[in-house]
């Protein structure tokens, strides 16, 4: 059985924070085998220099 999830929460909240903000971002992907896939995506708020990073690393 899965629970529901509402994000109609987080989503007001992240749309009061972000609000008439700029941000400034990178994408980068590496893919050093077929079998390998790596990511850095970041995220910075040019107004109050929060930052995000998130990072993803695939393996088959």
């Amino acid at each position: 059985m899965s629970a529901s999830f509402n994000p109609a929460p987080g989503l007001a909240d992240f749309g009061g924070r972000a609000g008439n903000h700029s941000f400034l971002g990178c994408y980068l992907h590496y893919h050093p085998s077929p079998w390998v896939y790596d990511s850095k995506v970041f995220f910075v708020d040019t107004q109050t220099g929060a930052s995000v990073l998130v990072s993803q690393h695939y393996v088959e």
